[in-house]
């Protein structure tokens, strides 16, 4: 309620504003990752870095997916 006064945690956003993606859904998942899948397959990026992951149903799980398909992907990647 203080957000919009007070420089305090939630100073960028408003919770009644935000959405949620179910990433629990592999189909969900794959496509809200499709370009950072791309990017890294292509070898254009090394990794990636995900904030708030807290605030995920299933962080554990959602960070142990991601592990494992950057792994999945890294033998496509071009040699360097």
């Amino acid at each position: 309620r203080t957000a919009a006064d007070e420089v305090n945690w939630r100073r960028f956003f408003d919770v009644s504003t935000l959405g949620g993606v179910r990433v629990e859904r592999p189909e969900v998942f794959e496509a809200s990752h499709a370009l950072v899948f791309r990017l890294f397959t292509e070898g254009l990026i090394d990794g990636v870095r995900v904030d708030h992951v807290d605030g995920l149903a299933e962080p554990r799980e959602y960070c142990q997916r991601l592990r494992a398909r950057l792994e999945e992907l890294a033998a496509e990647r071009p040699e360097a």
